[in-house]
């Protein structure tokens, strides 16, 4: 649930300053370098939330139980 959340403002937001970028300053393009750097957090995010890194955090949890 967080991450669609996460997923749906980001949408929002990006959409938001492609348009004010290209309505007030077409000839510079600035918009991509914080629709970038966000999506890369969003990329991250969805890793996580959908059990890519699960086998890293398992193995982790693992280690963790058998040292103590």
């Amino acid at each position: 649930m967080g991450f669609r959340v996460h997923l749906v403002v980001y949408v929002l937001v990006s959409a938001l300053l492609v348009v004010l970028n290209l309505v007030d300053a077409p000839e510079d393009i600035w918009f991509v370098w914080p629709v970038g750097g966000w999506g890369i957090g969003v990329l991250l995010h969805a890793l996580n939330a959908y059990g890519f890194t699960a086998g890293v955090t398992d193995a982790m949890i693992r280690r963790k139980l058998e040292n103590e």
